[in-house]
């Protein structure tokens, strides 16, 4: 009885966590496909600070200390490639590994291992 509710609680946090990962995930994902698209066009991302000051600033949205990083590394490399620091092609670069990295980190609350505490210690 007692492994059956331990069973419950466990796939209940580890869900909610990884959803909640989850959707950090996705919306970093959709920020990077924008810049992507927008650097290809030599368009300006000028929505990219609306969005660092939103996720860095408002409580009620809920994103990890990971997420907020990726989200100001994200910033940086668009104000380098602004200011000419950084060229299209490395600005496009580090976008495109960027989002490879995300995606995998996405994949990676899909799998069903993720419900067991000792393999994702291991990992």
């Amino acid at each position: 009885m007692f492994f059956a509710i331990y069973q419950v609680g466990v796939f209940a946090v580890l869900t909610l966590s990884d959803s909640s990962r989850k959707d950090s995930i996705l919306s970093i994902i959709k920020i990077v496909k924008l810049a992507i698209v927008r650097a290809e066009y030599d368009m300006k991302f000028d929505d990219i600070e609306k969005v660092r000051n939103e996720f860095s600033n408002d409580p009620s949205i809920f994103f990890t200390k990971g997420s907020k990083q990726d989200i100001e590394e994200i910033y940086m490399s668009y104000m380098a490639y602004l200011n000419r620091t950084i060229s299209k092609n490395e600005y496009q670069h580090y976008l495109k590994n960027k989002l490879v990295n995300l995606e995998h980190s996405y994949e990676f609350h899909e799998l069903a291992w993720r419900l067991s505490f000792i393999l994702r210690i291991k990992k």
